[in-house]
């Protein structure tokens, strides 16, 4: 895959990039002899004055492949295409240990105009006595993996390893943590893109409609409700005879497990396809970073949606990426994309 997407764009589509970031995908060449050609022939593509100066320097460009430029995804992993990357451990605030673990396949558009191109990831909600947590499954298994990496050294350098690392980061398809105290009925949501942000908000107590119409989902014979919720409205389909008040994200306050819930666009769908006692996973922590920004929900989200609409010019404004040579597309790269968040207001 890497090496079609090198053949594919051309230099001026990559850029070197200045990063330091705990969570990353580290694949070491040394290793990986796909990887090697993948370099071989990026690297063979330079001219010649550039070849030559990275020769004689010995640099190892980390390259960041920004929703690989001409798509609308991103990655939240880097490639370290040099020897010697090591992982290190996440740091974490765990908040309890899960009992139940719920499974939502997840499909949502990015662009609501093209109605046929949805994103798919897989979700868990997790949840205790105490707590409920809410993210991306993919993320989950390769924070195990990181971590499992940097207790020992050895692992580290397990091709395999570093490569199951890399694909679980490449299928993280939504970006959002949530971790709710139901005591004090706060959610916490951490979202975790370009930058990274974290805010507590009061559980949204959402006025669910109870309505007639009943159907099966993943065998489950579910009941359907309906609210409104960000500037969307959602259907929502529960099973009353698992009798607890939860649902992906932070959709909470029906009689039943939700099974099922998409808006009436289908711009965002989740739906069950497993229910388990928690036996793997079963941390349920958000990150402890320094450079996560706590600040309002208000503000998070208009982060959020200005990386989404304008993510290269908010990469090079942060910092984050460093600008070697403008190609013959750049300015284009610089136009505003759309952006179809959850949330359409706040």
């Amino acid at each position: 895959m890497i090496k079609r997407t090198l053949k594919r764009f051309s230099f001026c589509d990559f850029f070197a990039c200045v990063i330091s970031t705990p969570y990353t995908t580290r694949l070491q060449i040394s290793q990986s002899q796909k990887l090697k050609n993948a370099f071989k022939d990026f690297f063979g593509a330079l001219p010649i004055k550039w070849r030559f100066f990275c020769s004689m320097k010995k640099i190892y460009l980390t390259i960041l492949i920004l929703f690989v430029l001409s798509s609308s995804v991103f990655s939240q992993g880097e490639l370290l295409l040099g020897i010697g990357g090591k992982y290190k451990k996440i740091k974490k605030d765990i908040y309890d240990t899960a009992l139940v673990s719920a499974y939502y396949k997840l499909a949502y558009l990015k662009d609501s105009t093209r109605t046929s191109s949805y994103t798919k990831g897989l979700t868990v909600l997790s949840f205790s006595d105490k707590y409920v947590r809410f993210g991306d499954y993919y993320r989950l298994l390769a924070d195990s993996v990181n971590d499992m990496c940097a207790e020992d050294k050895k692992k580290a350098r397990d091709e395999s390893l570093n490569v199951e690392h890399s694909n679980y980061i490449s299928k993280t398809a939504f970006y959002a943590a949530t971790m709710t105290d139901l005591e004090n009925r706060q959610t916490t949501v951490q979202i975790d893109f370009l930058l990274k942000y974290e805010y507590t908000m009061p559980t949204p107590d959402l006025r669910w409609i109870l309505e007639s119409g009943d159907t099966l989902i993943n065998g489950v014979a579910c009941k359907k409700a309906t609210c409104n919720y960000a500037g969307r409205h959602y259907i929502a389909w529960y099973d009353e005879n698992f009798p607890v008040p939860y649902g992906p994200y932070i959709f909470y306050g029906l009689p039943g497990l939700i099974m099922k819930i998409y808006d009436d666009k289908r711009n965002w769908i989740f739906e069950n396809v497993g229910i388990e006692k928690a036996e793997s996973l079963r941390e349920m922590y958000l990150y402890k970073r320094k450079d996560i920004i706590k600040t309002s929900r208000e503000h998070a989200l208009a982060a959020y949606k200005n990386q989404l609409e304008n993510m290269l010019r908010a990469a090079i404004e942060s910092g984050r990426v460093k600008i070697i040579k403008k190609g013959p597309r750049f300015d284009e790269k610089l136009k505003k994309r759309p952006s179809n968040m959850i949330e359409q207001e706040w």
